[in-house]
């Protein structure tokens, strides 16, 4: 089958738990659907790729716990922490408003790699040229386009979930469930959750059994031993033979 093949690395991305509001913040171990559209909304200037069929294999070398400061609002009567709208959207504050600041932990993935198989080359070829940023979570895990390629996938019975967040409605795979939206709502000034549903998170933490080469080198999943054991499915898929890499194609 003839895809496109979207080639990205970072230096450090994060991914925030879903509802998860504490000054201790874990990372998902892969990316998840909205940040996967994000992702492609910045290069392509749109969230109009309804039919779209994706798949993507992500992967990281190490964690770590970073420290960032950040800023609060508290009113001072009420003692509550927030901000004052006024208008539409728009922040105000006033004189009995004030920010603290304070310690916040987040766990940062560091060495990261990302296959990502589109079946659009409209929407592939954006990633040569982005209209936005891309970013791997944050606003500063700037994420780099190493290369924009059409492959032809050979065909595979049995799809192995490579460094991936799956949906379970289907079928039951080992690895970390969380409850997650497929995409969100933009239409108004607070984004809104669209369609929350359990995905199983597959970890593929690693290390290069070789040195990289090259830029293929670095997304081969031949040169790359996992920690973890990546799961079997049999559903019918795609294989990448040139970086051994699995695609299941599937759409938000």
């Amino acid at each position: 089958m003839r895809l496109w093949r979207v080639l990205i690395s970072a230096q450090t991305a994060s991914f925030r738990y879903p509802n998860v509001m504490v000054n201790h913040q874990p990372s998902l171990k892969s990316i998840p659907y909205t940040t996967i559209q994000g992702l492609i909304a910045s290069a392509y200037g749109s969230y109009d790729f309804k039919n779209l069929k994706f798949s993507y294999a992500f992967k990281y070398e190490t964690a770590f716990w970073d420290i960032e400061t950040i800023y609060k609002i508290k009113r001072e009567e009420s003692g509550k922490i927030g901000f004052e709208y006024k208008g539409k959207g728009n922040y105000l504050l006033q004189k009995n408003l004030f920010p603290n600041s304070d310690a916040f932990r987040r766990e940062i993935l560091f060495g990261c790699y990302l296959s990502l198989y589109l079946d659009n080359e409209e929407i592939a070829q954006s990633f040569k040229s982005p209209l936005h940023q891309l970013l791997l979570g944050r606003s500063g895990d700037f994420a780099k386009v190493e290369s924009v390629d059409c492959i032809d996938a050979e065909e595979s019975d049995g799809i192995m979930l490579q460094g991936c967040a799956m949906e379970t409605k289907n079928i039951n795979i080992a690895g970390e469930y969380v409850l997650a939206p497929k995409s969100f709502d933009y239409s108004s000034n607070t984004r809104q959750p669209i369609d929350i549903r359990p995905f199983c998170i597959q970890d593929a933490k690693g290390v290069f059994l070789e040195t990289p080469q090259n830029k293929m080198d670095k997304f081969n999943m031949s040169n790359w031993q996992y920690k973890k054991t990546m799961p079997m499915v049999n559903e019918g898929g795609f294989f990448d033979k040139e970086l051994q890499t699995h695609i299941l194609l599937r759409m938000f």
